[in-house]
């Protein structure tokens, strides 16, 4: 760059125009602290170089980075490395004191690599001020703090005496007093022999320069922007943008489908939870044995039209005792559900009393005309085999279940209406005159069904009496 600027740098230092030149400036602008001077400098070279000088004369202590840079550790006594901070606030009323403090740093003859000059802010390392609080220290005024650094955690320190200064003004005086102070106790503390007086355990300092998550992402991003425009080009452009659409389309699509699929297993895993919570309750509520009403339009599918060898096994009940009765019944057959041959249902005797008095007088091989006391019907239970048209019955009075077998005429004359009886009477009214040859205690609704479970025994192992009838009469109602 050839300007009336640079040609007054160029004079002012003496660079040499026709080699690549680096000039390295800290604090004093009026002389370089470093340079170098090549045909061609190689990178590492540079780096070198700007490693060895990236502090300033005065550096500020705002990170434990720059604190071990500018600090380093030295457990060798004779070997010790001192540091020269001054205590500030952060504000314009102590920028006297620290160019004061960077013009002792200047001026003085120490090796960098023996003692470093530094100063930190009071507000932004509290933590640090109060590890070496103890001695001089005074909050209201500057101070100036010898350390060294044994180890990570383990500081020695020694408090430098400087003079009151008034309303904040550095005098020569003050100055020139404060810079003897100094000098005099760095050599002092330079000795192997000389110790500090106090000595402190220091946590690790705050790192004033770091940023919050949001903004580490926007600075990064602002990075990445700024990088892009310098060296991507119009069409490597296009080719980008292409790539990044194609790739967001497929996650779009992926997200879309994978979204269908997670719906479709919900709705799948829901109907999964509905059905077993269905089948529990159908488990719980329904049971196992299946109980039909024997009506008109159910009569040709449990009676008339049984396939060989199946059976109905039929409770004949009133409206007052079916939900007494009922439960009995279904314990004294339950044992037999599993069978494919066998049907299970009731009948209430106001709805089949017609029915059951045909049934009756087909097995008497009589035409004459019966009278049935509806009551005395209750608890009766019937094996009803459609197919070769007989059935068997059952009933607390019946002699079958008491004595044996015996004939229809004889078990019809038996169960004839007396008045010793209230509950169970006959089947039939008539002109019989014949008392009964059982006894005549008073059998109660409860009592109906207990000799259920042994005619059934006996029912399926052939030794009931089964009466035969020509043919199955209609099931009509009153």
């Amino acid at each position: 760059m050839n300007n009336g600027r640079s040609n007054n740098i160029i004079d002012l230092f003496k660079v040499n125009t026709s080699l690549d030149t680096v000039l390295i400036f800290n604090e004093d602008s009026k002389s370089y602290t470093a340079s170098v001077c090549m045909a061609e400098i190689p990178t590492q070279t540079l780096i070198d170089v700007v490693s060895a000088n990236q502090f300033l004369v005065l550096p500020r202590l705002s990170s434990q980075a720059i604190f071990e840079s500018v600090c380093p550790t030295e457990w060798s006594r004779p070997r010790k490395r001192l540091c020269v901070i001054l205590i500030t606030e952060n504000n314009r009323r102590h920028d006297v004191a620290r160019v004061a403090l960077r013009d002792i740093a200047l001026k003085s003859n120490y090796s960098l690599e023996r003692v470093r000059f530094a100063y930190m802010f009071k507000e932004t390392q509290p933590d640090f001020i109060k590890a070496i609080s103890k001695g001089s220290y005074k909050k209201s005024l500057l101070q100036i703090v010898i350390i060294w650094r044994r180890d990570d955690k383990h500081i020695m320190y020694e408090w430098v005496s400087v003079a009151k200064q008034n309303d904040n003004i550095l005098t020569e005086s003050l100055i020139n007093s404060t810079k003897s102070e100094i000098s005099y106790t760095v050599k002092k503390l330079l000795k192997s022999s000389e110790t500090f007086s106090y000595e402190a355990f220091v946590q690790n300092l705050v790192n004033e320069h770091s940023q919050g998550i949001l903004a580490k992402w926007i600075s990064r991003l602002l990075y990445l922007v700024d990088y892009l425009s310098d060296n991507i080009e119009d069409e490597h452009l296009l080719a980008a943008v292409s790539v990044l659409g194609t790739i967001a389309f497929m996650f779009v699509v992926g997200y879309i489908l994978m979204y269908f699929v997670r719906a479709e297993e919900q709705n799948l895993k829901s109907q999964g939870h509905l059905i077993n919570n269905q089948d529990q309750q159908h488990n719980n509520l329904i049971p196992e044995l299946k109980l039909y009403e024997l009506r008109a339009e159910k009569y040709n599918g449990m009676v008339r039209l049984l396939k060989p060898g199946c059976r109905t096994i039929l409770l004949i009940t009133d409206f007052q005792s079916r939900n007494k009765l009922i439960p009995y019944f279904h314990k004294a057959v339950w044992p037999y559900r599993k069978s494919k041959t066998l049907l299970f249902g009731h009948m209430a005797i106001e709805k089949g009393l017609p029915w059951f008095a045909k049934i009756l007088r087909l097995s008497l091989c009589s035409n004459r005309k019966l009278q049935v006391n509806p009551r005395n019907c209750v608890g009766t239970v019937l094996a009803l085999n459609g197919h070769r048209k007989y059935f068997c019955m059952y009933h607390a009075k019946h002699p079958e279940s008491v004595q044996g077998t015996k004939r229809i005429l004889k078990i019809t004359k038996i169960l004839l209406n007396t008045k010793e009886d209230p509950e169970v009477g006959t089947f039939l009214e008539g002109g019989y005159s014949e008392e009964s040859d059982t006894d005549s205690n008073i059998l109660l609704e409860d009592n109906l069904l207990n000799g259920l479970d042994y005619w059934l025994e006996k029912l399926f192992d052939g030794r009931t009496q089964k009466y035969y009838i020509n043919y199955w009469p209609d099931f009509t109602t009153k």
